[in-house]
């Protein structure tokens, strides 16, 4: 059953009392966390997209200033309609509402200083499919960054 059939049922049989309370409890607080370095891997669902795993290249940072890098994304995240939560110099977490229903989904993000790239991961806390939203979250942001970095004035570059 698809999210929109599971939705037009609950509407049908438990009323919009029911749909509410699905997105009260999308919006509870989330695990994320770093496990042992890298992100999260995903479950077995597709209403889940990580870097981590080559499902969506990382973000290259290549000569920029990774901290920089690291600031611009949070701005990226803003930009894109996200809500910081717990920022540290190398992990991030941000939470995202979808327009209609306002599901709560959770981005992170980790820098990785060495090897110079950001990776992302995006997941929806409840549901099974997503409708490809966390998947277009994660090119969203990545295109957003990449244009950024583009940029002449972020174009000093940390040797």
């Amino acid at each position: 059953m698809n999210k929109t059939t599971l939705i037009a049922f609950l509407v049908i049989a438990f009323g919009l009392e029911a749909v509410l309370f699905m997105s009260r409890i999308s919006q509870a607080e989330s695990q994320a966390t770093l496990v042992s370095g890298p992100l999260q891997d995903c479950p077995g669902s597709p209403n889940c997209v990580t870097t981590e795993n080559g499902q969506v290249a990382p973000i290259s940072i290549g000569n920029q200033d990774p901290q920089k890098a690291w600031a611009l994304l949070q701005q990226v995240i803003k930009a894109e309609g996200g809500k910081l939560g717990k920022v540290l110099p190398d992990y991030l977490s941000a939470t995202f509402q979808t327009p209609l229903l306002k599901f709560t989904d959770d981005v992170e993000a980790r820098l990785d200083e060495s090897s110079k790239l950001i990776h992302l991961r995006s997941a929806s806390r409840v549901g099974y499919y997503d409708f490809g939203a966390n998947l277009k979250r994660v090119l969203a942001i990545k295109e957003h960054m990449e244009r950024s970095l583009a940029q002449p004035d972020l174009k000093n570059r940390h040797e």
